[in-house]
């Protein structure tokens, strides 16, 4: 592969990852917009960072890592 199909491929991908994040972010913004904000999405996205980093930490900051991300507390927000 030469130089210049290979800064190609590169800038292409870049792109593509710009774009997704893009969408990503738009879709949480909108989705907290408006009169009637929807935290579900919000909500879902918290627990699945919260349970990546529950298996990637070590044992001793499992407890931890639960107990300061709490779910509950984002969802009683989100029904008041």
């Amino acid at each position: 592969m030469n130089f210049f199909a290979s800064s190609h491929s590169f800038f292409s991908q870049e792109k593509v990852r710009e774009t997704m994040e893009k969408a990503f972010w738009d879709v949480v913004v909108d989705s907290l917009r408006g009169d009637m904000p929807d935290y579900s999405y919000l909500v879902q996205l918290v627990k699945e960072v919260r349970d990546t980093l529950y298996e990637m930490v070590p044992k001793g900051w499992k407890e931890e890592i639960i107990n300061n991300i709490d779910l509950e507390i984002l969802l009683q927000v989100r029904r008041a």
